[in-house]
């Protein structure tokens, strides 16, 4: 609660913090890791990887959220 609250106090509310947050660490790790490789894989296959990973964590949000 304290951590929303803090959130909504700096933009407004606590979801559109979220969204900035989220999309600023997209961007930084973006321009970090340009034409490299990480962990021996292509740029491609990390693209696929971190989709479905992202993918796979809203969904477990959404259910974990939905039993409690």
């Amino acid at each position: 609660k304290p951590f929303k609250t803090l959130l909504a106090s700096l933009f407004g509310h606590h979801w559109v913090a979220k969204a900035v947050l989220i999309t600023l660490a997209f961007i930084i790790v973006g321009f970090t890791v340009h034409k490299q490789k990480l962990f021996g894989k292509t740029q491609e296959d990390l693209a696929w990887q971190t989709t479905l990973g992202s993918l796979a964590a809203i969904f477990l949000f959404y259910i974990i959220l939905y039993f409690v």
